[in-house]
């Protein structure tokens, strides 16, 4: 998976999660969404058109808040909210490498790091969404 990083001061962190998932371009995935500012849930699974699993068409809430690359074995996007604030920000978790991609980091991060990071600075996985990685979609093409 390709690192699609955000331009500090946009809100597109939502593009660029669609971006890595599909493996296109930001300005393509600015396309798919429909828009290049601040992306709702709605407007991402949108984006992200046939690479969501089709008994998901929305985002999967937590309870607690707690959220575990152990209880999941399909790529995700996460959405994150911070507590007081409720900003959002969007960001892919890679099943085959265990790595969180988030659009505001300048590198992937382990798992491990990256909930370290989040509970540092009172962050919280709020829902999630399944979504097909390239091979699945390569799978479903060759099964046609």
């Amino acid at each position: 998976m390709k690192h699609v990083k955000q331009v500090r001061g946009t809100r597109h962190c939502g593009q660029c999660c669609v971006a890595m998932v599909k493996g296109i371009a930001l300005s393509d995935a600015m396309l798919d969404v429909g828009h290049q500012h601040g992306t709702t849930n709605a407007q991402l699974v949108k984006g992200l058109g046939r690479f969501v699993w089709t008994h998901y068409s929305k985002f999967v809430p937590l309870k607690k808040w707690k959220w575990s690359a152990e209880m999941c074995s399909d790529y995700q996007v996460l959405l994150l909210e911070v507590n007081e604030t409720k900003h959002k920000h969007f960001v892919v978790f890679n099943a085959d490498e265990q790595k969180i991609y988030d659009p505001g980091w300048p590198e992937p991060m382990d798992v491990a790091s990256y909930i370290a990071l989040l509970k540092m600075n009172n962050w919280r996985v709020k829902s999630y969404l399944p979504v097909k990685s390239q091979e699945d979609i390569e799978q479903e093409n060759n099964v046609r």
